[in-house]
């Protein structure tokens, strides 16, 4: 028996090899980033291939290409046979474009366009404002506003990573029988489709910047459901447009310091007619040590745009200085959580 216990602790990293793998965990990151913008998953939907057909397939070194696969396959993102070739796994399988499940847009996104600001992290941590500002000289959502070709590929990120959690909520909360639903911040409207496609008694709008709801433009026109909503443009820092009975925030609120975030929840309220609800959809993070990813979100709003996520007392008192008490708050089968509110 010590004998057996002795190659289990030989096996299981010691503390310094733990924390070792965690800093180093950005090598795994930038190797999924670089197959992702080769499209190799796409290569290995037909079936295994070597990394020499792959090469000539994406224009590539192939023996780097061999190295960052062999390196994957080892934590499972790929998978590498006898005869030396490589194959999708059902995580690999989520950087193909095409995919169901594919995270290749977020992938794109989170290194194209927040990884160098993660490496001034320090000042974050030190000064508490947005290491990407601080990087770029511009508030993360002035800087996508002058840069379409980065709007794109957010764009594109929120529509991908928000997918699974869209289907969540309009599966999850008790929509009402008739009634117009805004989604305030709707960006490419994946939520207000999702809920509209369930609930086809239901009319939509989507209030957002004018360059928002212009760069969408085509998306709206080519849906059936998103051709029937309303569109309306604006600031919600100025206000929120009135005639909704039901107002929606899907990751909105944290994007934005607590006294930004009850401007724009104060204008809801004004917003609101007798009756009308808000929805926030949000991460709402739980006491204690619980491994949550919404901790790690938190950090990217600390980093990005200045945001942050909350706890569900931080969520309470937000929205009581907003003159909205909390009603109800329902898990869904992903971590984002609906709040829901009323004015009081």
């Amino acid at each position: 028996i010590q004998f057996i216990l002795r190659l289990i602790t030989m096996n299981t990293p010691s503390p310094k090899q733990q924390l070792m793998q965690l800093i180093s965990g950005y090598w795994v990151s930038q190797a999924i980033y670089g197959v992702a913008k080769l499209r190799i998953a796409e290569q290995l939907a037909s079936g295994p291939k070597t990394a020499f057909e792959l090469a000539e397939k994406v224009n590539c070194d192939a023996g780097a290409l061999r190295r960052t696969l062999r390196a994957l396959a080892s934590v499972g993102v790929f998978a590498q046979d006898e005869e030396m070739r490589f194959s999708l796994t059902e995580i690999g399988d989520c950087l193909r474009e095409d995919s169901s499940t594919s995270a290749r847009p977020s992938t794109i996104m989170l290194t194209e366009i927040f990884y160098s600001s993660w490496g001034n992290f320090l000042h974050s941590l030190q000064s508490g404002q947005p290491a990407f500002e601080q990087q770029t000289g511009q508030p993360l959502f002035e800087y996508l506003a002058k840069n379409s070709d980065k709007a794109a590929v957010f764009d594109a990120a929120m529509v991908s990573y928000m997918s699974e959690e869209s289907e969540a909520i309009a599966t999850t909360y008790n929509w009402p029988s008739t009634g117009k639903i805004m989604d305030v911040g709707g960006g490419s409207g994946g939520l207000i489709r999702a809920v509209i496609a369930k609930e086809p008694q239901l009319s939509g709008a989507i209030f957002d910047l004018p360059e928002v709801i212009d760069r969408n433009q085509e998306l709206y026109g080519a849906d059936e459901v998103l051709r029937e909503c309303e569109f309306h443009r604006g600031d919600f820092f100025s206000s929120i447009p009135q005639g909704a009975d039901l107002y929606m925030f899907r990751n909105i609120i944290h994007d934005w310091d607590d006294d930004r975030s009850i401007s724009i929840l104060k204008n809801c309220e004004r917003a609101c007619q007798t009756g009308g609800k808000v929805l926030l959809l949000e991460y709402v993070i739980p006491e204690g040590n619980t491994s949550f990813a919404g901790k790690w979100l938190d950090l990217m709003m600390l980093v990005g745009p200045g945001g942050q996520e909350r706890t569900e007392k931080e969520y309470r008192n937000l929205l009581e200085s907003a003159d909205l008490e909390v009603t109800n708050i329902i898990p869904t089968a992903t971590e984002m959580s609906i709040i829901q509110a009323q004015p009081k």
